[in-house]
């Protein structure tokens, strides 16, 4: 004789079969007060609410089957409920940072610096630059030789008024181009030259009072400052 739950799930299935998706749902739900912590269940229930095109509905059910399949360590099932959850609403940004860092976890370097481009892209078009930084920081902690991300977080440092941080990534990623101090300067060809910013001068400025300089000492020598990148390409965020 077929238990509870089974005559349950089998109901189930003839609603759907016969397109009748709220009543499936409905039932699929009846499982959830003796389980409620099924992400096989919340799963379905995701697809039924998808099938009956109440997409809020399934991209709720799908976050917590997500979640139950982290809390039970289903990596691989929980990455593959966060991508369906991002067809349907690609600007959730916060679940790229998610995917990454599971990819990180599972050692896909590459796979997680994507999802963090995707995810800082999403940040940036809704002008969240300090989110942005994150991700892109997460990206330099598994990849510390990628200028080209060291240089967007020194720009959007810039952007954000953050100037220690931008000289900060500047100085320690050698984005920066030398200088003749007294006319301030690129020494580059002039057609590479880049205008002198506030924080040009303030970099030569604070390297100026700490002793940055070549020559070893305040005033001695010759400085640098921020520009573009060592191949001279200006790179904007």
């Amino acid at each position: 004789m077929a238990s509870k739950k089974d005559a349950t799930i089998a109901r189930a299935h003839e609603y759907a079969a016969a397109g009748q998706f709220a009543k499936a749902v409905a039932t699929w739900r009846e499982l959830l007060d003796g389980s409620p912590t099924d992400a096989n269940v919340y799963n379905t229930i995701g697809d039924l609410c998808l099938k009956n095109r109440m997409t809020a509905d399934a991209v709720e059910a799908y976050s917590k089957a997500a979640r139950f399949f982290l809390q039970e360590g289903f990596h691989l099932k929980a990455i593959a409920l966060y991508k369906k959850i991002l067809k349907l609403s690609p600007d959730r940004a916060d679940l790229c940072t998610m995917l990454g860092d599971l990819n990180v976890v599972r050692g896909l370097m590459n796979n997680a610096i994507a999802d963090y481009l995707a995810g800082a892209k999403v940040y940036i078009q809704k002008g969240h630059n300090t989110n942005a930084l994150t991700l892109f920081r997460k990206i330099m902690k598994v990849d510390p030789r990628n200028m080209d991300i060291r240089l967007r977080v020194a720009e959007l440092c810039r952007k954000e008024k953050l100037t220690e941080g931008a000289i900060a990534e500047y100085t320690a990623g050698g984005l920066v181009v030398d200088v003749v101090e007294e006319g301030v300067r690129n020494r580059l060809p002039r057609d590479r030259q880049l205008p002198i910013t506030d924080l040009n001068t303030d970099i030569l400025r604070r390297r100026r009072e700490v002793g940055l300089f070549r020559g070893g000492g305040p005033g001695g020598g010759d400085s640098r400052a921020c520009g573009r990148s060592p191949d001279g390409a200006d790179r904007s965020v």
